[in-house]
């Protein structure tokens, strides 16, 4: 006497398994994309916190801040494809950052050392005239 067995599986487990797949990339993809946002923006932060340290180095060597960006030369290396606009006054700047490659550009990054260093993401401009623009 034989039996027959049926091996694999069902139209209805298939189904299943496509629709959890399908609910579990519909969660992840979105999360994956805005986490490469978050590291450009987080490039830039770093790199208006580090042209604030050059600054604040070299106040502190001629007892002002620089007027040229010739005089930072070398002093505070930018990640590719970031721009850091200095609005300088007699006894504080304020730093624009902005990130101009990738697919999606990253909104305006302000340090504003009168205002406390790196301010929140709906500040996106410096008052005054720009000083100088570092590449």
């Amino acid at each position: 006497m034989f039996f027959r067995r049926d091996e694999g599986f069902s139209m209805v487990e298939l189904l299943v398994v496509i629709i959890i797949i399908g609910i579990l990339s519909a969660i992840a993809i979105p999360v994956f994309l805005h986490q490469r946002q978050r590291a450009a923006d987080a490039t830039l932060r770093s790199d208006l916190h580090t042209v604030a340290l050059n600054l604040e180095a070299f106040r502190t060597n001629t007892n002002a801040y620089p007027s040229v960006a010739s005089d930072l030369a070398g002093e505070a290396p930018l990640s590719p494809g970031v721009s850091v606009s200095v609005y300088g006054a007699a006894d504080s700047y304020c730093l624009l950052g902005t990130r101009t490659s990738g697919t999606q550009p990253s909104h305006p990054w302000v340090y504003d050392s009168a205002a406390g260093g790196l301010q929140d993401a709906t500040v996106t401009t410096c008052a005054g005239t720009t000083t100088f623009t570092l590449p």
